[in-house]
């Protein structure tokens, strides 16, 4: 088994962890349509305390076991309104609670309601926003789904109510924590649009987490008509009644209208739509006065300005932490103590390598320290003196979280960072979009376009995906929809070669939040859909997108239309369709006037899957040769799993020191991932890995692939279990399984659930690697593995494997599990039995042979 094998999964999809919980009913405003049954407007009014997911309000019982999507049950209605429903479910892939809308009957404004909160959700996989597990249509019915996270927690405010005196104490965590989440949400480009109590739940610590991007937008394009005005009228800022865009300003607004309600028990204007049209409200001296009976003065000063009369709003969420003293540059001082104390003895120089020390954040995987270091190093200048100011503003933005001396970061941090280095306000972004459109310079953005087009064919896909996103946003200004036809295309192309789901997601937002209607963005946004859906092992629903969309005309969609068809059949895992995928590839390849250079990686993928390892490697190193950069990359690693399988364990750890030696300095994490666990695999299979990685442990879940990351968590499973490390073993093992399990591939997770199940029986009659012949079958009362257990749908090696580890364990085996097993062990008789795979060699399967007749 290897990453590149495509090992039956099972078609299901899986982001993580999703769900909404239902809101109070607050009375909703358009002010061209009446949306008061639009479907993220109204719902039933949830219980003040505990309100949200896990505190039901009275509804009707359910009725019989319903699944929708294929993996979710739906067990109790928790909210309803002219949306539709929201229910608790169980997730039967991850054994999970999740919150599931169901959205019947959609009109024309509901679907786009709906389409806009899929988009925001799949681009805003950060903490603080509720993730988005799963979406599509209930099959039969037409119903619209929307599977998120099961959050836990009550509306914003509920607990000061009781605090009196005492609010701002209570609230000050969950308000910075707060605004910290609208910062990330904002330099992702959304509005949220209807921030209100409802809709942020706080949990027992004080966490925040927003709900419901129903009607939100991106902002470059809501200036020229973008969505019509919507929201909560108790919360919509003075500027959109006068017809002003929605901005983070305007989000930032309907804010301290909660913290202001939160503290005093009352709302800073009256609320009465005709008094809130005519702008009619509190001055800031009487603001500021309210606001101090509970909360430093501070704070009063910080939040008047911003709800008065007079005040102007701020920018940013960024402005805000600052005015209210979370954006002081005490807490960087101290980090700058410790960063000073590792960067040299210059004056003035930085010292970038030492500098690493300071950062707590992953390296081996995404280069996190490095590439900190490194982009702290250019806003300073590389000038100590410039450190201090810098750490404030980055802290002030919610970049990072300080611990124990060091800056503690994450994937969106350093992502955050990179697109600082040419950042602007969005006030200065539209002001800079203007200047474009006024100046009409389209050869500039074709000449960026060429620029572009020849970074994704180089390979260098985190540099034309950093700028792609702009280019698309000035074409459309421009109305150049030759030029966005060909950005659209070299986005999806670099997203998919790099497998980037974050690059796919934004993707699909931009084609969302723009409105780009016609064939050719219908036809980008199905193949991205259903690149997606494929990397969460959800085939059916991949294949079924696909095919909507129509295999494309023109050689640049044609060519990611065929990448994701085969790479389909190629995580279905059955002959025939991949046979089918890579028949068709072959025939548009031989019809197109330019070469098309994925087909070598096609044909060893197709090799790979028919057990010709020889092929698939000599197809790969051609791939290899072809490319350079990461897609260099990819074709070494898939060559090196050609290697491993085909025994050549040796050329395997070669190429994946091949393959690391091309991504030195790059962060691509998915490709970095495949490196360290082809490397370990390797190594195991040749004896030299005898301690576990923790490291390589630790950082697994950075690789941002499921399949990936339990591959490497089996191996060091295995490490584990051959230096005698049950508890180890088995706490790796079963959190492999539960990635594989993740992914939609519960075929491979049979193997490290027998591994897990052995390491913690431990029995005496279960040997480690012991000579093939030796007794291993357990003498323990026989009983029967748990559901799960389907050696039919796996690899022959890895059934072999997992029913030898399963024996061991002290389980029996069905009767068709022992004639499949009895068919796999004729197959694999010519193998070389003595060489060690995934976690055992198959000579050391005495167990497995013995019920053979062998």
């Amino acid at each position: 088994m290897t990453s590149s094998d495509a090992s039956r999964p099972e078609p299901r999809n899986d982001d993580g962890p999703g769900g909404v919980p239902p809101s109070g009913p607050e009375p909703a405003l358009d002010l061209t349509r009446d949306l008061a049954q639009d479907l993220t407007r109204t719902r039933t009014e949830g219980p003040e305390r505990g309100a949200g997911i896990g505190a039901a309000p009275s509804l009707p019982a359910a009725g019989p076991v319903r699944v929708v999507l294929g993996r979710f049950a739906l067990e109790a209605p928790i909210g309803s309104g002219g949306q539709g429903t929201v229910w608790r479910a169980r997730d039967r892939v991850t054994r999970s609670v999740a919150a599931v809308k169901v959205l019947p009957g959609l009109g024309p404004d509901a679907v786009g309601a709906l389409r806009r909160e899929v988009a925001a959700l799949r681009l805003l996989r950060i903490p603080g926003v509720v993730p988005l597990l799963d979406t599509g249509a209930e099959e039969g019915t037409g119903n619209g789904i929307v599977a998120m996270q099961w959050i836990v927690g009550e509306r914003f405010g509920a607990r000061t109510a009781a605090l009196p005196g005492a609010r701002w104490g209570a609230l000050a965590p969950t308000v910075v924590a707060l605004l910290e989440t609208l910062s990330r949400v904002h330099a992702a480009g959304i509005v949220h649009r209807d921030l209100k109590p409802a809709n942020v739940l706080v949990d027992a610590h004080g966490a925040p987490t927003l709900l419901d991007l129903g009607i939100a937008s991106g902002v470059a394009l809501d200036a020229r008509g973008g969505p019509p005005l919507a929201g909560t009228p108790r919360y919509m800022a003075p500027a959109l009644f006068e017809g002003a865009p929605p901005s983070p300003a305007t989000d930032l607004f309907a804010f301290a209208v909660m913290v202001f309600e939160a503290l005093t028990g009352e709302l800073p204007r009256p609320d009465d739509l005709g008094a809130l049209v005519a702008g009619e409200g509190l001055g800031h001296g009487e603001l500021r006065a309210r606001l101090a009976a509970s909360a430093p003065p501070s704070i009063a000063e910080a939040f008047a300005p911003v709800l008065s009369r007079e005040g102007h709003g701020v920018e940013s969420a960024e402005d805000l932490l600052r005015a209210i003293g979370a954006a002081d540059e005490a807490p960087a001082r101290a980090l700058a103590a410790t960063a000073m104390s590792l960067v040299g003895s210059s004056r003035d120089a930085l010292d970038l390598a030492a500098l690493q020390g300071f950062f707590q954040a992953e390296e081996r995987i995404v280069s996190h320290r490095s590439t900190a270091a490194r982009l702290l190093g250019e806003v300073c200048g590389g000038q100590r003196a410039t450190l201090v100011p810098e750490l404030a503003r980055w802290l002030a933005r919610g970049i990072g979280r300080v611990r124990g001396g060091r800056l503690v970061l994450e994937e969106l941090d350093l992502e955050r960072l990179e697109q600082w280095r040419g950042q602007r306000t969005f006030v200065a972004q539209q002001s800079l979009t203007d200047t474009w459109l006024a100046k009409g310079i389209s050869g500039l953005t074709e000449r960026t376009l060429a620029e572009t087009r020849a970074r994704v064919e180089r390979g260098e896909f985190r540099e034309a995906l950093g700028e792609l996103p702009t280019l698309v946003s000035v074409a459309t200004q421009l109305a150049r929809n030759d030029l966005l036809a060909e950005l659209l295309e070299s986005w999806l192309l670099a997203a998919l070669v790099a497998a980037d789901r974050n690059a796919l997601a934004l993707l699909l937002h931009e084609l969302e939040r723009s409105d780009l209607s016609g064939a050719h963005g219908a036809t980008v946004a199905a193949i991205a859909t259903a690149a997606l859906a494929a990397l969460d092992g959800a085939t059916v629903r991949a294949t079924e997108r696909l095919r909507a969309a129509g295999e494309p005309r023109s050689f640049a969609l044609g060519r990611s239309w065929h990448a994701v068809d085969v790479f389909i059949a190629r995580r279905r895992g059955e002959d025939e369709a991949l046979a089918t995928a890579l028949a068709a590839a072959r025939v548009w390849a031989s019809k197109q006037p330019h070469v098309v250079p994925e087909l070598d990686t096609w044909e060893g993928w197709f090799a790979f899957h028919r057990g010709d390892f020889a092929g698939a490697l000599r197809h790969h190193e051609a791939a290899a040769a072809a490319h350079r950069g990461p897609r260099r990359a990819h074709a070494l690693l898939d060559a090196g799993a050609a290697a491993l399988e085909g025994g050549s364990c040796a050329r395997a750890r070669a190429l994946a020191d091949e393959a690391r030696a091309v991504l030195d300095g790059q962060r691509q994490p998915f490709a970095r991932g495949r490196v360290e666990w082809l490397a370990r695999a390797a190594d195991y299979r040749l004896g030299v890995a005898t301690a576990v990685d923790e490291e390589l442990v630790a950082a697994a879940h950075a690789i941002g692939a499921p399949h990936v990351a339990g591959l490497a968590l089996l191996t060091e499973a295995a490490v584990a279990w051959r230096a005698a490390q049950d508890a180890r073993a088995a706490t790796i093992a079963l959190e492999s399984a539960r990635l594989f399990e993740a992914a939609g591939e519960s075929s491979l997770a049979i193997l490290p659930r027998g591994l897990a199940a052995v390491a913690q029986g431990a029995r005496a009659g279960s040997e480690r690697g012991a000579p093939a012949g030796s007794p291993r079958a357990s003498t323990a009362a026989p009983n029967q593995p748990p559901v799960g257990l389907d050696l039919r749908a796996a690899y022959p090696a890895l059934s072999i494997q997992a029913a030898e580890l399963w024996l061991r364990a002290g389980h029996t085996l069905e009767a068709a599990d022992l004639l499949h097993l009895r068919a796999l062990w004729r197959l694999v008789a010519q193998w070389d039995l003595a060489a060690r795979r995934e976690v055992l060699a198959l000579g050391e399967c005495a167990a497995v042979a013995a019920l053979c007749g062998e």
